[in-house]
């Protein structure tokens, strides 16, 4: 269908975050497209700042990165939809040893 449309992205937590009341989805980013012609596509570019959009409030109202699995889903239900999943790790750290 000719027109507008909203190109939204929903973030899915891993289910092992270990902060209690999580929600389940969550939008982290919109973009709006003007014109698009019916079965044309359009190029969207979007940045998401991961430490932002990626954490969670503890029940001190502290913002953490979540580690593990995390989806993220674009597009809204009710259109198709795609799944990105992406690993968060912690960065390992070494010490090394003085004489």
């Amino acid at each position: 269908m000719d027109g507008g449309h909203v190109v939204l992205v929903f973030w899915m937590p891993p289910s092992s975050s270990g902060i209690s009341g999580v929600p389940s989805i969550q939008l982290v980013g919109f973009e709006r497209i003007e014109e698009v012609k019916e079965g044309e596509t359009a190029v969207v570019e979007m940045q998401i700042n991961v430490c932002e959009a990626f954490s969670l409030a503890d029940e001190l109202g502290e913002r953490k990165l979540v580690t593990g699995q995390h989806t993220t889903v674009i597009g809204s239900p009710s259109e198709q939809q795609v799944l990105h999943r992406f690993d968060i790790k912690l960065a390992s750290t070494t010490t090394a040893q003085g004489a």
